[in-house]
Protein backbone atom coordinates (compact mmCIF):
# COMPACT_ATOMS: atom_id res chain seq x y z
CA UNK A 1 0.00 0.00 0.00
CA UNK A 2 2.86 2.52 0.93
CA UNK A 3 4.07 1.85 -3.18
CA UNK A 4 0.42 2.53 -4.48
CA UNK A 5 0.71 5.76 -2.04
CA UNK A 6 3.94 6.83 -3.43
CA UNK A 7 2.81 6.17 -7.27
CA UNK A 8 -0.59 7.67 -6.67
CA UNK A 9 1.74 11.18 -5.61
CA UNK A 10 3.80 10.66 -8.85
CA UNK A 11 0.68 10.90 -10.94
CA UNK A 12 -0.35 14.42 -9.26
CA UNK A 13 2.55 15.73 -9.18
CA UNK A 14 4.84 15.12 -12.12
CA UNK A 15 4.55 16.72 -15.37
CA UNK A 16 5.07 20.39 -16.51
CA UNK A 17 1.72 22.97 -15.13
CA UNK A 18 -0.39 24.18 -18.37
CA UNK A 19 -0.56 28.14 -19.00
CA UNK A 20 -3.85 28.64 -16.75
CA UNK A 21 -6.91 28.13 -19.04
CA UNK A 22 -5.20 26.24 -21.37
CA UNK A 23 -6.97 22.96 -21.08
CA UNK A 24 -7.13 20.73 -23.84
CA UNK A 25 -9.48 17.33 -24.48
CA UNK A 26 -7.75 14.52 -24.64
CA UNK A 27 -4.67 15.88 -22.61
CA UNK A 28 -6.57 17.56 -19.67
CA UNK A 29 -10.08 15.80 -20.08
CA UNK A 30 -12.34 13.66 -22.11
CA UNK A 31 -15.54 14.36 -23.41
CA UNK A 32 -17.91 12.61 -21.03
CA UNK A 33 -20.27 9.85 -22.21
CA UNK A 34 -23.06 10.54 -22.15
CA UNK A 35 -22.57 14.19 -22.06
CA UNK A 36 -25.04 16.09 -19.83
CA UNK A 37 -26.07 19.38 -18.05
CA UNK A 38 -25.41 20.61 -14.44
CA UNK A 39 -27.63 23.90 -13.04
CA UNK A 40 -24.62 24.82 -11.72
CA UNK A 41 -20.68 24.57 -12.19
CA UNK A 42 -20.30 21.15 -10.49
CA UNK A 43 -17.74 18.74 -9.49
CA UNK A 44 -18.49 15.26 -8.57
CA UNK A 45 -15.13 13.06 -7.08
CA UNK A 46 -16.23 9.67 -7.50
CA UNK A 47 -13.82 7.65 -4.58
CA UNK A 48 -13.52 5.03 -2.44
CA UNK A 49 -13.09 4.63 1.22
CA UNK A 50 -10.90 1.58 0.01
CA UNK A 51 -8.63 3.16 -2.43
CA UNK A 52 -5.64 4.38 -1.08
CA UNK A 53 -5.18 6.90 -4.32
CA UNK A 54 -7.70 8.55 -2.81
CA UNK A 55 -6.82 8.49 0.55
CA UNK A 56 -3.86 10.41 -0.76
CA UNK A 57 -5.71 12.71 -2.57
CA UNK A 58 -7.89 13.55 -0.17
CA UNK A 59 -6.11 16.08 2.20
CA UNK A 60 -5.41 18.10 -0.86
CA UNK A 61 -9.00 18.13 -2.03
CA UNK A 62 -10.14 19.50 1.43
CA UNK A 63 -7.43 22.65 0.43
CA UNK A 64 -8.50 22.76 -2.67
CA UNK A 65 -12.06 23.38 -1.14
CA UNK A 66 -11.25 26.08 0.62
CA UNK A 67 -9.58 28.04 -2.46
CA UNK A 68 -11.69 26.95 -5.35
CA UNK A 69 -14.09 29.30 -6.93
CA UNK A 70 -17.15 30.22 -4.82
CA UNK A 71 -19.53 29.09 -7.63
CA UNK A 72 -18.11 25.57 -8.38
CA UNK A 73 -20.07 23.25 -6.36
CA UNK A 74 -18.42 20.34 -5.12
CA UNK A 75 -19.85 16.73 -3.96
CA UNK A 76 -18.47 13.18 -3.40
CA UNK A 77 -19.98 10.19 -4.57
CA UNK A 78 -18.66 6.49 -3.22
CA UNK A 79 -17.79 4.40 -5.93
CA UNK A 80 -19.93 0.93 -5.41
CA UNK A 81 -17.33 -1.96 -5.18
CA UNK A 82 -14.00 -1.52 -6.37
CA UNK A 83 -11.92 -2.21 -3.38
CA UNK A 84 -14.47 -2.08 -0.73
CA UNK A 85 -15.73 -5.07 0.51
CA UNK A 86 -19.34 -5.26 0.61
CA UNK A 87 -21.78 -2.43 0.48
CA UNK A 88 -21.17 -1.06 4.20
CA UNK A 89 -18.52 1.68 3.41
CA UNK A 90 -21.28 3.52 0.77
CA UNK A 91 -23.87 3.63 3.72
CA UNK A 92 -21.89 4.68 6.38
CA UNK A 93 -21.07 7.66 3.81
CA UNK A 94 -24.46 8.49 3.17
CA UNK A 95 -25.55 7.81 6.69
CA UNK A 96 -23.56 10.69 7.44
CA UNK A 97 -24.79 12.29 5.36
CA UNK A 98 -28.53 11.68 6.24
CA UNK A 99 -27.21 12.78 10.00
CA UNK A 100 -25.29 15.52 9.31
CA UNK A 101 -21.89 14.13 11.03
CA UNK A 102 -20.07 13.61 6.95
CA UNK A 103 -17.46 16.03 8.10
CA UNK A 104 -16.70 14.56 11.35
CA UNK A 105 -16.63 11.01 9.84
CA UNK A 106 -14.54 11.02 6.22
CA UNK A 107 -10.95 11.72 7.42
CA UNK A 108 -11.46 9.23 10.59
CA UNK A 109 -13.19 6.79 8.25
CA UNK A 110 -10.27 7.09 5.51
CA UNK A 111 -7.69 7.16 8.35
CA UNK A 112 -9.42 3.86 10.46
CA UNK A 113 -8.41 1.64 6.88
CA UNK A 114 -5.79 3.09 5.93
CA UNK A 115 -3.74 4.44 8.85
CA UNK A 116 -4.95 1.98 11.35
CA UNK A 117 -5.75 -1.19 9.07
CA UNK A 118 -2.99 -1.30 6.42
CA UNK A 119 -5.26 -0.64 3.78
CA UNK A 120 -8.16 -3.29 4.46
CA UNK A 121 -11.33 -2.12 5.97
CA UNK A 122 -12.62 -3.43 9.56
CA UNK A 123 -15.89 -2.73 8.36
CA UNK A 124 -17.44 -6.35 7.70
CA UNK A 125 -21.25 -5.79 8.83
CA UNK A 126 -24.11 -3.44 10.14
CA UNK A 127 -22.65 -3.16 13.31
CA UNK A 128 -19.42 -2.70 12.81
CA UNK A 129 -20.75 0.04 10.71
CA UNK A 130 -22.76 1.66 13.77
CA UNK A 131 -20.25 1.03 15.96
CA UNK A 132 -17.92 3.57 14.30
CA UNK A 133 -21.00 5.86 13.43
CA UNK A 134 -21.89 6.18 17.26
CA UNK A 135 -18.66 8.24 17.51
CA UNK A 136 -19.41 11.08 16.71
CA UNK A 137 -22.25 11.87 18.50
CA UNK A 138 -25.72 10.25 17.19
CA UNK A 139 -27.81 7.24 19.29
CA UNK A 140 -27.37 4.11 18.43
CA UNK A 141 -30.73 3.18 17.76
CA UNK A 142 -30.86 6.48 15.13
CA UNK A 143 -27.65 5.39 13.36
CA UNK A 144 -29.54 1.93 13.20
CA UNK A 145 -32.68 3.18 11.72
CA UNK A 146 -31.08 5.21 8.92
CA UNK A 147 -28.34 3.01 7.78
CA UNK A 148 -31.56 0.33 6.95
CA UNK A 149 -33.37 2.93 5.83
CA UNK A 150 -35.10 4.31 2.25
CA UNK A 151 -32.90 7.96 2.60
CA UNK A 152 -29.28 5.45 2.22
CA UNK A 153 -30.49 3.09 0.04
CA UNK A 154 -32.08 5.65 -2.29
CA UNK A 155 -28.60 7.59 -2.09
CA UNK A 156 -26.89 4.07 -2.84
CA UNK A 157 -28.72 3.38 -5.99
CA UNK A 158 -28.41 6.84 -7.16
CA UNK A 159 -24.52 6.66 -6.62
CA UNK A 160 -24.32 3.32 -8.62
CA UNK A 161 -26.30 4.58 -11.10
CA UNK A 162 -23.88 7.72 -11.49
CA UNK A 163 -21.01 5.46 -11.90
CA UNK A 164 -22.29 3.32 -13.93
CA UNK A 165 -23.84 6.29 -16.69
CA UNK A 166 -20.61 7.84 -16.93
CA UNK A 167 -18.27 4.68 -16.96
CA UNK A 168 -16.17 5.35 -13.97
CA UNK A 169 -14.05 2.26 -13.54
CA UNK A 170 -11.65 3.83 -11.48
CA UNK A 171 -11.03 6.43 -8.77
CA UNK A 172 -10.61 8.62 -7.89
CA UNK A 173 -11.97 10.28 -11.15
CA UNK A 174 -13.88 13.35 -11.65
CA UNK A 175 -17.11 14.32 -13.55
CA UNK A 176 -17.39 18.00 -13.82
CA UNK A 177 -20.64 19.57 -15.35
CA UNK A 178 -21.61 15.93 -16.18
CA UNK A 179 -20.01 17.58 -19.33
CA UNK A 180 -15.91 16.61 -18.71
CA UNK A 181 -14.42 13.77 -17.27
CA UNK A 182 -10.73 13.58 -16.17
CA UNK A 183 -8.24 12.12 -13.52
CA UNK A 184 -4.86 11.97 -12.14
CA UNK A 185 -3.63 10.06 -15.51
CA UNK A 186 -4.85 12.71 -17.56
CA UNK A 187 -4.47 16.23 -15.73
CA UNK A 188 -1.55 15.05 -13.48
CA UNK A 189 -0.12 18.69 -12.38
CA UNK A 190 -2.99 20.53 -13.58
CA UNK A 191 -5.83 18.56 -11.58
CA UNK A 192 -7.03 21.59 -9.28
CA UNK A 193 -6.42 23.94 -12.41
CA UNK A 194 -8.07 22.01 -14.24
CA UNK A 195 -10.68 21.18 -11.27
CA UNK A 196 -11.06 24.73 -10.77
CA UNK A 197 -11.16 26.31 -14.03
CA UNK A 198 -13.14 23.61 -16.62
CA UNK A 199 -16.68 24.17 -14.25
CA UNK A 200 -16.63 28.11 -15.67
CA UNK A 201 -15.67 26.98 -19.43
Amino acid sequence: MKFLAVVAAALFSVAAVAAPGDWKEGVHYKIAEPMGKTAEPTVVEVFSYGCPVCYGLDERIEAWKKTKPANVKFLRIPHYGIHDEGSWLIKMFYTAEALGISEQMHKPLFDLIHKDNGGHSPIRNENDAVAFLVKFGKPEAVVRETIKGFYVNTKVNVAKAFVQKFRVNSVPAFVINEKYYTDGTLAKADLFNVLSELPLK
